[in-house]
């Protein structure tokens, strides 16, 4: 039925088109007429046949409008090709500092946290508790957070961190680390990402004050936690 109105109101488009183009010829034709009359030289001037005039009209919005639809082509093929870099970071809490009269362990639970699902996974001596937030990315909420709990019997002195995104091709983002601070077994990270992607947290706790280019080196407990974030 469709198919068969739109074929119906083509063709009264295309009389009422033509109609006008008639109408069009013979203004100009009449114009053309009466001022071969007023010309005191009497000059001749071809004037082209109803059919050659039709065609020619039909030909030029033809022609426009292959213009406008290969240009609107590119313009669409432009945008689909645009591709928005993704939105991907993640930074430590200090879980004693305080928010609006409120500490961070007040706000985030190693519990339960209202809205995210959560995951537990025991690696030797660290315990990594994160939760994935069930709703679409935005700028109000984290889209995951970590929980890292050394569980050994060392006295931890620093720690050091490396977090690193990927695609889901496993293809690199990128990410950063670092190493230093304060003595504490546990540890809080929050991080956004705007689409699908992979977060690698590679976590170190240390006994001694030792800082070596070697990540492990002198580490009491160094363990790396992966999941996707979605």
């Amino acid at each position: 039925m469709r198919s068969i109105a739109s074929v119906i109101i083509l063709f009264f488009a295309l009389v009422v088109f033509v109609s006008l183009l008639i109408a069009a010829y013979y203004l100009i034709y009449k114009k053309l007429i009466n001022k071969g009359l007023n010309d005191p030289n009497n000059t001749k001037k071809n004037i082209p046949s109803l059919p050659s005039f039709i065609l020619a009209a039909i030909l030029t919005v033809i022609i426009i409008y292959g213009i406008i639809i290969s240009v609107s082509a590119i313009i669409s093929r432009n945008e689909e090709n645009r591709v928005e870099p993704p939105i991907c970071s993640y930074t430590e809490i200090d879980l004693d500092k305080e928010d609006n009269e409120k500490k961070y362990s007040e706000i985030y639970s190693i519990s339960e946290n209202t809205g995210y699902d959560k995951y537990e996974e025991k690696i030797n001596d660290i315990r990594f508790t994160y939760f994935i937030s069930e709703s679409e990315y935005d700028t109000y909420h984290p889209s995951f957070i970590v929980f890292a709990e050394y569980t050994g019997k060392d006295k931890i002195l620093h720690r050091g961190v490396n977090g690193t995104f990927y695609y889901i091709d496993n293809s690199l983002i990128g990410g950063y680390g670092y190493a230093g601070g304060y003595g504490t077994n546990i540890l809080c990270f929050i991080g956004d990402a705007s689409y699908e992607c992979i977060f690698e947290l590679e976590v170190a706790f240390y006994n001694t004050h030792t800082k070596s280019e070697d990540f492990t080196e002198g580490a009491a407990a160094v363990e790396t936690l992966r999941f996707v974030v979605d």
